[in-house]
């Protein structure tokens, strides 16, 4: 089970209602570096994020708290671990950064205090759960851009192996994954591919692994832990190869698994021998972007991207059980579903299937695409 705070990236349209300002290490609004002469992403952010309210240190106590409470709830409802999620700028990962994180107390970035929080959960989490329930980490180590040739580290990604070095330390830990972006910078969902023969963030995560190798260690040293690479793993060669240049010790997959459910029997049945596995992808990726008249909002992109995925994940459980796709088609994946009309059908869905799931989901995505659109050409 993976444990998460939005702080900050709590949206406004959340609950369908108006939030109370979220609480975030400081008060810095999501998307206030946009200029006003980027009106459409600009105005987007406005309208979906508030400006946060600086967390005191006892709401940061309560946070801990829930974090603790979600850790044992997964352990008494028979879960075998969680992960913690301090990555792609979620309350975690705002306390991690110094564009977020703004403040001067034991809580700061500064003087050894910026992995303060995250110590702290993970230390009260092992007070109250077995010692072979696992608890991993999800932490951002990667700058998109980094190019996966190329053996030179940006600032922010010595920091994140630095802050790798140290958790790998506490012990308790069992696995780091990570990640990369946040809702100004989607890398995490984005499809783009970096590399052909690599996976999004295998750049850090072979450095990751080297650093954690480097480690001195003695005998009664607490075990070090697993490093986890996830994204753009989408053929079988890839995972040979992730696996076999040391570029992790675990793989995560998430959209392919979607596209192709039966990826460990696909696996089994190319035999023992994975210098064979071929290159091509599990299974085809949807060519279903959105129209080209809807302003280009990285973020509005990459949510309707995730959209499709998380309708054909509903599909896939309604086919499972039984039931009639609530989209209509009897086809799994059903490519002829567009983002727009995944993004309409996943926020307007009634559990019967009915009539407003399959006509008043594209009707709802037409409907605030053209609201965009008006915003965009028409502003006041």
């Amino acid at each position: 089970m993976q444990l998460s705070h939005p702080g900050r990236q709590f949206s406004n349209v959340i609950g369908a209602r108006l939030s109370p300002s979220p609480l975030a290490p400081s008060s810095v609004r999501v998307g206030s570096d946009i200029p006003w002469s980027n009106f459409a992403s600009k105005l987007f952010y406005t309208l979906l994020f508030q400006k946060p309210t600086e967390m005191t240190v006892e709401d940061i106590e309560r946070a801990i708290g829930r974090f603790v409470f979600g850790a044992e709830l997964a352990h008494k409802s028979g879960f075998d671990g969680i992960q913690i999620h301090a990555a792609h700028g979620y309350l975690l990962a705002q306390f991690l950064s110094p564009k977020t994180n703004q403040r001067t107390d034991d809580y700061s970035v500064h003087d050894g205090n910026d992995l303060r929080l995250l110590h702290t959960i993970v230390t009260r989490v092992r007070q109250v759960v077995p010692k072979d329930f696992v608890v991993g980490i999800k932490i951002n180590a990667a700058d998109y851009s980094s190019s996966g040739d190329d053996d030179s580290l940006t600032p922010k990604e010595e920091r994140a192996l630095n802050h790798i070095q140290t958790i790998a330390q506490w012990g308790g830990v069992d696995f780091i994954e990570v990640s990369g972006g946040d809702y100004e910078a989607p890398d995490f969902v984005s499809a783009r591919q970096v590399s052909k023969r690599q996976a999004f963030f295998s750049h850090i995560s072979r450095k990751a692994v080297e650093t954690l190798e480097a480690i001195p260690r003695k005998p009664d040293s607490p075990g070090l832990p697993l490093i986890m690479l996830t994204g753009g793993l989408k053929t079988p060669a890839l995972l040979h190869s992730a696996i076999s240049s040391n570029q992790a010790h675990l793989l995560g997959i998430g959209r392919s698994s979607v596209l192709c459910p039966t990826i460990p029997a696909t696996l089994k049945s190319l035999g023992d021998d994975p210098d064979t596995w071929p290159s091509t992808p599990f299974a085809p990726e949807p060519d279903a972007p959105l129209p080209k008249w809807i302003p280009k909002i990285p973020l509005v992109g990459a949510g309707a991207n995730v959209a499709w995925y998380e309708v054909q994940m509903r599909y896939l459980a309604e086919k499972f059980q039984g039931f009639k796709q609530s989209g209509g088609s009897d086809e799994y994946p059903d490519y002829g579903l567009t983002e727009l009309g995944a993004t309409g059908s996943m926020w307007a869905w009634r559990l019967d299937g009915g009539f407003f799931s399959k006509m008043w989901g594209p009707l709802v995505a037409f409907s605030l695409g053209g609201a965009a659109v008006s915003y965009y050409t028409y502003p006041f």
